[in-house]
């Protein structure tokens, strides 16, 4: 390449790929005599070859798809273009009421070709303003331009906005794709945790991240039917009750919108996955729903012929104590077979403890506690224990005795006091053991 190695060669099929070259720019490139080919018919002779790498197509496109624009400050966005002295630009709007049917339809975020742009004019929304912008130039280079949005948009009104660009000098179609920049104006910031007591709705402002009171919400459908409308209170929270949530089909939730004033609005797509830190190590535990059980064995593990020990705690969704509730125990053997259940009303603060005499042919393996409020539905709670004919393979033990000496032929009494390291006592086990015995002192 110029007489020199080139930067990297790689061969692909028919195909020799030269790494390193820049556009408008002239090279000579020598292949040598020898260079094999997939025929087995090496090239005989040198080969040169003048070679023109042209100038680049003329492009423009937007920098993402990042389409939330601050509410305060000036506001441009940023127009990335190569070889052109100009584009032809077009604004689009859609209405508050079509953000629902623009989501489920999934042309939210994606890259508008000329028909599906004239669509949006036709019958989802109306072209709002039409132009083209001058561009500063460095050839075969990118050169980005911030167009200005406040003097194209003077006057805001709710919906999301659409920007599209081509080119000015570059030829174009319809069908094909154009540089499309969707994009809202808004000060408002809205997050959402879902649970049992319904969707609660956050509102911040983007500016100062301080809470926003009086913010007018709205939850809409797949359909475009309203759900529910609420305002945030001075905490800038809301929340839309739980049966809201439940709607299936066209009814199911699809978007919430925020409207503060005539021209600040914003909207949320409820049908996108939310944050989902699970393959960060930090899952935690399932939410529990209206009525939240705690189960627990005061050890994990059972021989046959003991007594299991089970404790539970009721509580409601405010970790208030549910007193007098009918909580049904079934004890489930390994095989799946349950093997008795109790009722019980719970006691004190919402307490429960039973207990589970094992007979001594109980089916060794892992057994379940299930724990309903309707035997009939579903476990609220269950907590697995095992049961297995096993010895530790260490005992803790204390050794006393209450003699000061021993005398020969006289028995010393000495106590033992045995202890399995799970803390069970470690009883009808054979000990043996060596006793030594030595001199403490000598007289001389």
């Amino acid at each position: 390449m110029d007489g020199a190695t080139p930067k990297a060669v790689e061969a692909k099929g028919s195909e020799i790929c030269v790494e390193g070259l820049s556009h408008g720019q002239r090279y000579k490139v020598a292949f040598r005599s020898g260079l094999p080919s997939s025929v087995d018919e090496p090239l005989e002779a040198n080969v040169n070859l003048d070679v023109y790498i042209p100038d680049r197509a003329a492009m423009v496109r937007f920098t993402g798809d990042s389409f939330v624009l601050p509410g305060t400050a000036r506001r441009g966005i940023p127009i990335v273009s190569v070889n052109t002295a100009s584009a032809n630009l077009k604004l689009y709007r859609i209405g508050d009421r079509n953000i629902a049917s623009l989501l489920t339809a999934s042309q939210f975020l994606t890259q508008l070709d000329g028909y599906s742009a004239q669509r949006i004019q036709d019958e989802n929304g109306e072209m709002v303003w039409q132009g083209s912008i001058d561009i500063a130039t460095d050839l075969n280079k990118e050169v980005v331009t911030s167009f200005p949005v406040d003097e194209a948009l003077p006057q805001r009104k709710p919906g999301v906005y659409v920007l599209t660009a081509v080119s000015a000098t570059g030829a174009s179609n319809e069908w094909d794709s154009q540089a499309t920049q969707w994009f809202v104006i808004s000060d408002i910031g809205l997050s959402t945790y879902s649970g049992t007591d319904g969707l609660s709705v956050f509102v911040r402002s983007l500016a100062s991240a301080k809470q926003i009171a009086g913010i007018e919400l709205t939850l809409l459908a797949k359909n475009n039917e309203i759900l529910g409308t609420a305002t945030t209170d001075a905490d800038g929270r809301a929340t839309f009750d739980a049966g809201l949530l439940r709607g299936t089909a066209a009814m199911t939730p699809a978007v919430i919108t925020a409207k503060s004033g005539a021209d600040d609005f914003v909207f949320l797509d409820l049908t996108r996955a939310g944050f989902d830190l699970s393959d960060r190590g930090v899952t935690g535990r399932a939410a529990p729903g209206a009525i939240d059980v705690l189960t627990w064995t005061e050890r994990g593990i059972y021989r046959a012929g003991e007594t299991v020990h089970v404790s539970a705690l009721a509580r409601d969704s405010a970790s208030v104590a549910i007193e007098k509730l009918p909580l049904t125990f079934i004890f489930m053997r390994p095989d799946g077979v349950e093997d008795r259940r109790v009722v019980s009303d719970g006691g004190l603060a919402g307490g429960y403890a039973l207990d589970l005499p094992l007979q001594p042919n109980a089916m060794r393996g892992t057994w379940t506690v299930q724990i309903f409020t309707d035997p009939k539905g579903t476990a609220i709670s269950e907590k697995q224990f095992q049961v297995d004919d096993f010895v530790p393979d260490r005992v803790e033990f204390d050794m006393a005795s209450t003699a000061k000496q021993i005398e020969i032929d006289t028995p010393a009494p000495i106590t033992i006091d045995g202890r399995f390291l799970y803390g069970a006592p470690a009883a009808g086990l054979e000990l043996e053991g060596e006793v030594g015995l030595k001199p403490t002192r000598e007289s001389a």
